[in-house]
């Protein structure tokens, strides 16, 4: 009897390790407006008005009107909806909102995956470039290492918010 009880124990044990960590793992949605996207972190203001941030390793799909898109894409003022486990890590993002045809001004900072613009009206915005990003002054194509800081630029984007072209003002 005991034999049956000291086996009924270890099951039962057995069960709730196999049961708690399934019950966790369970995929949520959490939806927001963004309030700041960066390198590897998504903070939303969900419905309910808490912030929540999100880790979001590089490996993570991440869409923009459903377009594949890099994160730095995704701008405040965007909604998100993050698929998560409840670990505050994201396993997918799909962001909508409009993405702006064209910006202009001048070159802050740049690195090889994005550059920071400061706008003729003075306010900051930060565009993702990838290999597909063209440079040019006038009808001349130009390398990316022209894009330096103290440049001025107009950017024409792609509809998943990445730099498609650069002219050099």
């Amino acid at each position: 009897m005991t034999r049956l009880r000291l086996l009924a124990g270890i099951a039962l044990a057995l069960c709730a390790g196999i049961v708690a960590p399934a019950a966790h793992a369970q995929t949520r949605v959490d939806e927001g407006v963004v309030q700041s996207a960066a390198t590897g972190q998504l903070v939303i203001r969900a419905l309910d008005g808490s912030d929540l941030a999100f880790g979001v390793p590089a490996a993570t799909p991440v869409f923009l009107n459903r377009l594949r898109a890099p994160l730095l894409a995704i701008r405040p003022g965007y909604v998100a909806r993050v698929s998560h486990r409840g670990t505050g890590r994201a396993l997918v993002v799909r962001a909508f909102g409009t993405v702006p045809v064209r910006e202009q001004g001048m070159v802050e900072s740049v690195s090889s995956s994005e550059f920071v613009l400061v706008r003729d009206d003075g306010s900051r915005v930060t565009i993702p470039v990838d290999r597909t990003t063209r440079v040019r002054r006038g009808a001349v194509p130009l390398g990316r290492s022209a894009v330096r800081p103290g440049r001025r630029v107009t950017v024409r984007l792609a509809p998943n918010g990445v730099a498609r072209v650069i002219v050099l003002r």
